[in-house]
């Protein structure tokens, strides 16, 4: 009973945002999100993790760079991110996730789908972090023994950092947000945005 549950959620969540995103100016949602907008065309082309997805509220499309529809769960997170965008800029003063409205509760959920997995893949050798870094063009993150940060949307940047560990402490990560992500996503967005920055790590990883 559990997925038809959880599929009419994603559906509800899609229509929801859809609507909300159509009844706003384009050009104002394009100014604000940082995302470019073809009039002609009627799509918006929104940067994520460095690649072009494009969003047709015409025709209710969110199509990946290989003109692939995405999968529901990320297909929200970049309608929530074009159909919410506020007037904010990254501000520059990093919150961890558990700073976020309810982050304390989901935490250790949030520590199983993107920090733990950082540090299983990149803890034995940290050094490669700053490798794959300037492999998906990353910047530098100044923090921590090793640190990226990585332009997830145009205006939300995630750092992450690892520190190496020594013999009586092992390798450890963690993920940081700009805090104007709580003025942008809601907390169950930003965790999604956690498992979509490991993932594409471990991706890089693999080739590297």
């Amino acid at each position: 009973m559990s997925k038809p549950k959880k599929k009419v959620t994603y559906e509800a969540a899609m229509n929801k945002a859809w609507e909300d995103l159509i009844a706003r100016d384009p050009i104002e949602v394009s100014e604000k999100s940082g995302a470019k907008y073809d009039s002609k065309k009627t799509v918006f082309i929104l940067l994520f993790l460095g690649e072009e997805y494009h969003i047709t509220p015409s025709k209710r499309t969110v199509k990946n760079p290989e003109d692939q529809d995405v999968y529901p769960f990320m297909a929200v997170l970049l309608l929530h991110y074009l159909a919410y965008s506020k007037d904010v800029k990254p501000e520059g003063k990093l919150i961890s996730f558990r700073e976020l409205e309810g982050g304390e509760v989901y935490y250790s959920a949030f520590c199983a789908r993107a920090v733990n997995r950082i540090t299983d893949a990149f803890g034995p050798n940290p050094r490669t972090l700053r490798y794959v870094g300037e492999r998906i063009r990353a910047k530098e993150g100044g923090h921590g023994d090793f640190s990226i940060i990585l332009d997830v949307f145009p205006k939300i940047p995630v750092t992450v950092i690892l520190w190496e560990g020594d013999d009586e402490v092992p390798p450890y990560s963690n993920m940081l947000f700009d805090v104007s992500i709580k003025e942008i996503l809601p907390t169950e967005d930003v965790a999604v945005i956690g498992g979509f920055v490991a993932s594409a790590l471990i991706k890089a990883l693999k080739t590297y």
